[in-house]
C-alpha cells in the first residue's frame, strides 16, 4: 500500500465552516457561509471560500419548487467564483 493511503496521510481534507442564516421576509432564507478547507498532511493548499445563499419556500407554486441560489468566491487559495442554482419539488 502506498504512503498516501496509510494514516495519517489518508486524511486528505478538513472542512471547517461557520454560517449565519437569516429570514428577512416570509419564506425567504438567506445565509453567509465561510469555509476553510485545510489539508492537514500538506497534500493540497488551504483555500478559503465565502458563499452567499438564498432559498425561497412556502405554499405558493414557486415556493413549492424551493428554488435555491448559491454564489461562492475564494478570497484565498484561488480566484474561483461560481454561481449555482437548484430547485427541488416538495411533495405534500
Amino acid at each position: 500500500m502506498s504512503a498516501e493511503r496509510t494514516a495519517p496521510r489518508a486524511w486528505y481534507e478538513s472542512n471547517n465552516a461557520i454560517a449565519l442564516v437569516a429570514s428577512p421576509a416570509k419564506d425567504l432564507h438567506t445565509g453567509v457561509v465561510y469555509t476553510i478547507k485545510a489539508s492537514p498532511n500538506g497534500v493540497s493548499s488551504t483555500p478559503h471560500e465565502m458563499s452567499l445563499t438564498s432559498t425561497l419556500g412556502g405554499e405558493s407554486a414557486l415556493g413549492a419548487l424551493s428554488p435555491t441560489t448559491v454564489v461562492t468566491w475564494r478570497p484565498k487559495g484561488g480566484a474561483v467564483c461560481s454561481l449555482r442554482s437548484a430547485s427541488s419539488h416538495r411533495f405534500p
